[in-house]
């Protein structure tokens, strides 16, 4: 087989994998569709040539012929839309320029296919093919020239504009493309010309020279987003031509040893190769991930291995300390450090730096434009790149604010502002400076770091919570040794009591068996949750925040039985003395509802209030009290409602003993219902239904007994109604309508 064939060919397959990487890489963005289709174009222009080489029919010749120039035409047109609008276009290509920019490529297409007018025909002659040009062969050299020269100019100008990442990565596409161009311009337009076609085939082949530059701006200027889609092609590039120099050395051996026919040899090498490619492509990526993309390669490693380490550490200083160190020994940086925002004075404090003066931390996170950025765009902001974003920029304000960011950045060093995000919030910020190497940040660096600061962010609340919990572990215990001292010195003053009264020995017996209980319970629950948070066995943030809810939903309650026991003991030493305030019934009955829709709507229970159709008028009422009375039995009809509904109503009736209006609040539910046995002991101390106790154990028997008392306090009734067990309870509440003193 003609080595100019195999060449060829090995192009043909590595601009193909360069091309098609880049153009599906992202398929949104204009840039990557029409840089991908440039080099397709250039492995279908090396396609063309080989099948030109390879064929001996003077008619195959021709129309592969055909075929190499169309694609070459087509070459200078994606590279000149490309020049249009990389890195950036200030504004949209309209339909009209774009069919300006291909129609003399429609043409040309005809007239190559359909005419003899631009090549005439080909031939082959002492081994040496080439074309016989027709009359119009120069519209093709000048369509060629001018989009390129026209490109090029693009470029040049554009990079006299440009700054910083976009100014470095157009100076190596115009070199690379440039030297290439030479060069295939001098073997495939130039030459020609003089009749000379000994050459054309190292016209494909010099876009090794263009690959090499592009390939150095793409791994130090991020070029495109494709530094992966390089390390790819590389790798695929290696297993061809291994491929290749095996399939010529069995075509060698195989002519040496026997006699075969093509086709036979052909099979045997396309066998060989299909057997073999994979098992090369998996062999050079190891040594590439390990010699040639080191860095990258143990950033992943380091993102594994420190995601594992941070779940496990709940101390925020050692969490933080850890956090920059293994950032600045893996990326090999200057200076690293965590930036936290103050819950309480939502300032941003130092947590731990390492290379930075602390004033300089400081400096750069009091300029809010700098967080506020951060936490609308949730992306890191590169030093390097803010010249492009101030270029591009038509709010003066943003511009200048960005101009201060950059030249706070530049001066204290600060290559690199990753935030910290949780729930949308920024949580803090983690700056980077220079990398030893001098490289610039990739973007598989970012990628790499927006990564670690996710789970930074999840361990760096964690963190808190962890310390929150333990403050509120200090201030829990501290508060319950208050109230049980208050309830040891009420039990004590109860004591003297019951001493001179028999029942009420009794009832001293059931208080410290009920206080026992009822405070044991969550205090249990309190106390194991906090151990097995502090003993790490609770993992993962989701288990750690439904710990913490029921933290606080014990403390919650326990604070609720505190307060009924202490109201419970004020009753028992005496009726209470209502404070009387004008009060509006309706506003009173939502404050209650309200925090009670939370566990109504967890149990799937509707909750509601009907109002009435007349205004309720104001009474006078000590709305402290009558809201308690109303929370007990809010509270005590949802809890003991498996489904269905809860409604409280509030209207005016006629009283049918004294004949005056008063006010009547029912609250009404669809739960277990209440037996005729129990109806007669329901509101006294320590006292439950049967079907309560069987639902729920923990029941203190104190709710009905306080809302009953305030409601008398108030010279009002209540009662329960229910039509027997599972058949739902109304209580209803009458209060004497008053409306001054």
């Amino acid at each position: 087989m003609d080595l100019r064939v195999i060449a060829l060919l090995i192009m043909t397959v590595f601009l193909f994998a360069i091309g098609l990487l880049v153009f599906f890489k992202n398929r949104k963005n204009v840039v990557n569709i029409f840089y991908g289709l440039f080099v397709i174009f250039m492995a279908i222009w090396s396609l063309g040539l080989a099948m030109f080489y390879f064929n001996p029919e003077i008619s195959v010749m021709h129309f592969w012929a055909n075929f190499l120039y169309v694609a070459g035409g087509l070459i200078a047109v994606f590279f000149f839309y490309f020049s249009l609008i990389f890195p950036s276009s200030s504004s949209p290509i309209s339909n009209v320029k774009k069919l300006l920019i291909f129609l003399p490529n429609i043409v040309l297409f005809i007239m190559f296919f359909f005419t003899n007018l631009i090549l005439k025909d080909v031939f082959i002659e002492d081994g040496t093919r080439g074309f016989i040009y027709g009359p119009f062969h120069f519209l093709f050299d000048l369509q060629f020239i001018v989009f390129f020269l026209w490109g090029f100019l693009n470029l040049i100008k554009k990079y006299k504009q440009e700054a910083d990442i976009a100014k470095a990565q157009l100076k190596y596409i115009i070199l690379g493309t440039s030297l290439g161009l030479i060069i295939a311009g001098t073997t495939n337009v130039i030459l020609p010309w003089f009749n000379n076609f000994e050459y054309l085939w190292i016209g494909p082949v010099a876009a090794l020279i263009w690959i090499g530059f592009n390939a150095y701006a793409i791994l130090k200027y991020r070029l495109m987003d494709i530094r992966i889609v390089i390390r790819q092609s590389v790798v695929y590039f290696f297993a061809f031509v291994s491929i290749v120099a095996l399939s010529i050395g069995v075509h060698f051996l195989l002519n040496y040893l026997f006699s075969l026919s093509a086709i036979l040899e052909v099979i045997i090498i396309t066998v060989l190769a299909a057997v073999l490619f994979n098992y090369l492509v998996n062999q050079y990526l190891k040594v590439a991930n390990k010699y040639f993309f080191y860095s990258f390669y143990s950033y992943q490693e380091t993102i594994k291995g420190l995601s594992s380490k941070l779940i496990s550490i709940l101390d925020l200083d050692e969490l933080t300390d850890t956090i920059v160190k293994e950032i600045m020994d893996v990326m090999k940086l200057n200076r690293a450090g965590v930036l936290l925002r103050e819950k309480e004075t939502d300032k941003y404090e130092i947590q731990h730096i390492i290379g930075f003066r602390e004033d300089n931390g400081i400096s750069l996170v009091r300029n809010n434009f700098l967080t506020q950025r951060l936490e609308q765009t949730k992306k890191p902001i590169v030093h390097e790149e803010l010249g492009l974003q101030i270029r591009d920029i038509h709010d003066k304000k943003i511009k200048e604010n960005l101009i201060n960011l950059q030249s706070n950045m530049k001066r204290i060093e600060a290559e690199l502002c990753l935030p910290l995000i949780s729930r949308d919030k920024l949580k803090g910020v983690i700056v980077l400076g220079k990398k030893l190497s001098g490289e610039a940040y990739s973007v598989q660096d970012l990628n790499l770091l927006e990564s670690l600061a996710i789970q930074a962010s999840l361990a760096i609340e964690n963190a808190q919570l962890y310390d929150q919990v333990q403050d509120f572990s200090k201030n829990l215990e501290s508060k319950v040794s208050e109230q049980t001292k208050e309830i040891r010195q009420k039990t004590d003053h109860l004591e003297e009591l019951l001493k001179k009264n028999e029942a009420l020995s009794q009832m001293k017996t059931e208080f410290l068996r009920v206080v026992n209980h009822q405070l044991r319970t969550p205090t249990s629950i309190i106390k194991g949750m906090l151990s097995m948070l502090v003993e790490g066995s609770i993992k993962g943030k989701k288990k750690k925040e439904e710990a913490i809810d029921k933290l606080y939903s014990s403390a919650d309650r326990l604070e609720t039985i505190l307060d009924d026991i202490l109201d419970a003991q004020d009753l028992i030493d005496g009726k209470p003395s209502p404070n009387l305030d004008p009060t509006d019934i309706e506003e009173l009955i939502n404050k209650v509802i309200s925090p009670i829709l939370i566990l109504a709507k967890q149990k799937n229970i509707k909750l509601g209030f009907k109002k009435s159709a007349k205004q309720l008028p104001k009474i006078l009422l000590d709305a402290g009290l009558i809201e308690k009375a109303i929370k007990k039995l809010v509270d005590n009809a949802v809890l003991y409602t498996e489904k269905g509904e809860v409604i409280i109503e509030a209207k005016v009736v006629e009283d049918k003993q004294t004949q005056k209006e008063i006010l009547e609040i029912r609250v009404k539910d669809t739960g277990v219902g209440v037996v005729d046995e129990d109806k007669q002991r329901l509101f006294k101390i320590f006292t439950r239904g049967n079907q309560a106790e069987r639902i729920h154990q923990n029941g203190s028997g104190l709710g009905l007994y306080i809302a009953k008392e305030y409601i008398e306090a108030h010279q009002g009734r209540i009662e329960a109604e229910s039509e027997g067990e599972n058949k739902g309870t109304t209580f209803i509440i009458t209060l004497p309508i008053v409306t001054e003193v």
